[in-house]
């Protein structure tokens, strides 16, 4: 699915209403061969943790909270969404994001 996409529209504007949204819009198949979308979305993950670091997006530095971090998906995005928490779990790379990603 796609934020874009009529269905989540009116859910997706008033979650964001209170919160930073960012949105992958990751490479599907059957142009792109698994695991190409697993790649988009670990590697949209890898640049949300980067953000905590000096000399990185401003915006998202002063008006995020990364502390607090929530990834969904439906449908195959939930599929992703899985791999991507099972990942980031598993790595000292994004630890420091907050409690449920150093307790996965």
């Amino acid at each position: 699915g796609s934020a874009f996409f009529p269905l989540y529209h009116n859910y997706l504007n008033s979650l964001v209403a209170e919160s930073r949204a960012v949105s992958v819009e990751y490479r599907l198949a059957p142009e792109h061969h698994a695991p190409t979308c697993h790649h988009d979305c670990w590697a949209a993950f890898q640049w949300v943790a980067r953000q905590t670091r000096p000399g990185t997006e401003l915006w998202i530095a002063n008006h995020a909270d990364l502390s607090h971090i929530m990834v969904t998906g439906d449908s195959a995005g939930a599929n992703l969404v899985h791999h991507v928490a099972i990942r980031a779990g598993g790595t000292s790379a994004v630890h420091g994001l907050g409690p449920l990603v150093e307790d996965l």
